[in-house]
């Protein structure tokens, strides 16, 4: 069930003086841009994925490479696998030495030692602490220490990043937060108004809300303006958003904890759509390999969107999925699809088709998904 919020209260959130995580200057503001103009961006592949070290096990050599940067920079590396508990190592750079925190990954989700508090995946668990401070204990006493960059990172991309929805338009965005816990939000536009919304899941409703924008300010409620789209999403990370829902007068407090690349449930979802939706076939030419073996012509469609991969049973050919696409308007793309082997240990391989912008993705599926939606950007 979806409702439209339209009398926002005008009740004030306690200071904006609160402490919020550092961004670059190319990264500061960049959210709503990335947003309104549909960039290709994948969290993971552009983002959390860098903070991984590889070969994994390199304390030492990433330690001396912390020892040279900002403050707030860290990696995760190595990991041990004393089962049922996997322990990896989160390296921060405080300001004054560069502190180890254990992660353990188990059943329930990752948690930084000493903390109880567990999360889904080590990505959202990342995203938490660039807003929460990392647990104090006795081997990493100091006070208000926060993830701001990973060592590896792209300064111009930010962890906001992980909160926009770009794969296609509004209506599917409603789609696929079917079952999303509270607090699972993302950031939209709408291509005919060029207005910007912020969807939430609130006790299994999708929430519609408009963001105003004007004088170089963005804000959900009149009293609480922000200077950027980031912003805006930290305040409401850590502070409650008061609504009146529509022909009511109960109010809800709702709180921004799941940006949607992160979500669970939204990645299953999608995952669902997709495998509904992708139609797929094999066809097998006998004797056409160099060396006298077949050649496997497979194929996937969404909608003008087609990615055909050709392999041989000889292996003398070398697969190399070709992306086409057709449009009613006799517009055609064909070009390679670039899969390379991951340098990190999060994921398999990424696919990516070089344009400008460049398209990258950790699925092919998801790449797909993004060109049926915004085939112009082949153009």
């Amino acid at each position: 069930m979806t409702r439209d919020l339209h009398d926002r209260s005008s009740r004030c959130h306690r200071s904006l003086d609160c402490l919020l995580p550092l961004a670059s200057a190319s990264a500061a503001g960049g959210l709503e841009k990335m947003v309104t103009s549909y960039q290709p961006i994948d969290a993971s592949v552009r983002y959390f994925y860098q903070a991984y070290q590889n070969p994994a096990g390199q304390a030492a050599e990433a330690t001396v490479k912390l020892y040279q940067t900002p403050r707030g920079t860290f990696c995760v590396v190595g990991f041990t696998s004393s089962k049922p508990l996997k322990v990896f190592l989160l390296l921060v750079q405080t300001g004054r030495r560069v502190a180890t925190y254990q992660v353990c990954e188990q059943s329930g989700g990752f948690k930084v030692l000493p903390s109880e508090e567990r999360h889904h995946s080590m990505s959202q668990l990342l995203y938490h602490h660039h807003i929460f401070d990392l647990p104090v204990s006795d081997s990493n006493p100091e006070t208000g220490v926060r993830l701001l960059r990973p060592l590896d990172g792209d300064e111009a991309i930010s962890f906001h990043c992980a909160a926009a929805w770009t794969l296609g338009d509004r209506v599917l965005c409603q789609k696929l937060f079917g079952g999303a816990p509270s607090g699972t939000f993302a950031a939209v536009s709408d291509a005919a108004t060029n207005r910007l919304f912020l969807y939430a899941s609130h006790n299994g409703q999708l929430v519609k809300l408009p963001l105003e924008r004007s004088a170089g300010k963005i804000w959900a409620e009149p009293l609480v303006k922000f200077s950027s789209l980031e912003e805006l999403l930290v305040h409401y990370h850590q502070h409650e958003l008061e609504l009146t829902l529509n022909n009511s007068q109960r109010r809800m407090g709702l709180r921004l904890t799941t940006p949607c690349q992160l979500s669970e449930q939204v990645e299953r979802n999608i995952k669902r759509y997709l495998g509904q939706q992708i139609e797929e076939e094999t066809e097998e030419l006998p004797g056409c390999g160099t060396r006298g073996g077949s050649v496997l012509i497979e194929t996937k469609k969404l909608g003008p969107v087609t990615v055909q991969n050709e392999s041989s049973t000889d292996l003398s050919l070398e697969p190399v999925p070709i992306l086409q696409v057709k449009l009613s308007n006799s517009y055609q793309y064909k070009g390679p699809i670039d899969v390379k082997s991951s340098e990190y240990r999060c994921f398999d391989e990424t696919f990516t088709v070089r344009r400008n912008p460049e398209m990258t993705f950790d699925s092919l599926e998801k790449l797909m998904l993004y060109v049926s939606s915004h085939h112009q950007k082949l153009r």
